[in-house]
């Protein structure tokens, strides 16, 4: 399952029951305030590989609403992805208004009154986010051989106490990606594979791993089909717990993240001996959980930097590992679940994509099986539209 409802993503075993309802939150109405005529306009500028990265700046939000001054960008013809990145140790935080550059409403105001606010925006967000303590990310991806308006952006970050889910004032450091240019239909992307030490499990062990082996085999044939080429690096990290907690504030995976600070650019997979969460009901397992969907673009050792894969098994539990991690990279590469579990009294949230069903054979399933390997052509082209995807040398 994917935990939205604390604004991560996450997979629990099949036994989780829990699944969002959809958000009444939303309309089309305007911004309230606009940014001043005086505001500067920072340039995005493509640079190589067509990628672009702009610092737009430090902002403060405010205690009342929990909303940052309007920061206002330029983007250049030709985005087919832009990524805005927001960082505030302890702060949950989500995009409270998003105006794109013809003028559309990306992100409605109103959805921070919906029944979902502040962890998750449906109706309210052209395309779905959801919120995250500490460093979050929102994209928009252009539709099929369409690029997304170029003129001035507008944005204002939101900032909240992640336990009280209240508006309060913070200091947030806002950046912007994007990807420029034609979707090639291939990519490669790389991933550290970080050995913490569980279950003994080195990377000079892992070389020869049979588990270990066959869920790189398992990943990289699953990527394959969507033209991306995993590119697995082993690496030996040492964590400061290999038992992790997810919670509101995501402390402890913030810590593990911590550690991937100095190693080679590329997505961090840390596999630990177990993920779990602590509900009424007792202790439940987790199989894996990313830093967000999508996580930070290009960047590592941030609270959000990375993908965290549970090694443990159940009595008589298949052996996932393969599906759970290239399912997790999904999450941190932008996809939601196809269908989350149906919570009592509600109906199961879908995706928002036209090519997706409730199908488990799909691998953004809620609950991935060994068989769950499937992506459709637009999960396909979200995923290629990332900033970690590098061209085909």
């Amino acid at each position: 399952m994917c935990a939205v409802a604390l604004g991560l993503a996450g997979c629990a075993g099949p036994a989780d029951p829990g699944g969002p309802a959809a958000d009444a939150g939303g309309g089309d109405a305007q911004p309230s305030d606009t940014a001043t005529a005086d505001a500067a306009i920072a340039p995005l500028v493509v640079r190589q590989q067509g990628l672009g990265r702009l610092e737009l700046g430090t902002v403060e939000l405010e205690q009342g609403s929990g909303l940052g001054p309007w920061l206002r960008f330029q983007l250049p013809p030709a985005a087919r992805s832009v990524t805005l990145t927001a960082l505030a140790p302890g702060v949950g935080l989500a995009v409270g208004q998003w105006q794109d550059g013809a003028g559309a409403l990306q992100v409605v105001p109103s959805w921070l009154g919906g029944p979902l606010a502040p962890w998750l925006c449906l109706t309210g967000c052209v395309q779905r986010q959801a919120a995250r303590p500490s460093q979050h990310s929102a994209w928009l991806v252009a539709e099929q051989a369409q690029q997304l308006p170029a003129g001035v952006w507008q944005v204002r970050t939101f900032g909240f106490d992640p336990q009280k889910e209240s508006p309060i004032s913070a200091v947030a450091k806002v950046r912007v990606d994007a990807v420029f240019g034609a979707d090639s239909g291939k990519g490669v992307l790389r991933v550290n594979l970080c050995l913490t030490g569980a279950l003994g499990i080195t990377a000079a062990l892992a070389k020869d791993h049979p588990r270990i082996q066959q869920a790189i085999g398992a990943l990289q044939a699953i990527y394959a089909a969507a033209g991306v080429q995993v590119e697995v690096a082993l690496v030996d990290v040492a964590v400061p717990n290999l038992l992790v907690e997810h919670d509101a504030a995501d402390g402890e995976l913030a810590e593990l993240f911590a550690t991937g600070a100095k190693l080679p650019m590329a997505i961090n997979v840390f596999l630990v001996e177990q993920l779990y969460r602590t509900q009424a009901s007792g202790t439940q397992p987790i199989a894996g959980l990313a830093g967000g969907i999508p996580g930070p673009p290009l960047e590592v050792g941030s609270p959000s930097a990375g993908v965290a894969i549970s090694l443990a098994l159940g009595p008589g539990e298949d052996d996932r590992l393969g599906t759970v991690i290239a399912h997790e990279l999904g999450h941190f590469l932008g996809l939601y679940h196809t269908v989350e579990a149906a919570a009592a009294g509600a109906d199961a949230l879908q995706d928002q994509l036209a090519d997706t069903d409730s199908d488990p054979k799909w691998l953004m399933h809620w609950s991935p099986g060994l068989g769950s390997a499937a992506l459709s052509p637009e999960q396909m082209r979200i995923l290629r539209a990332s900033p970690w995807l590098q061209p085909v040398p």
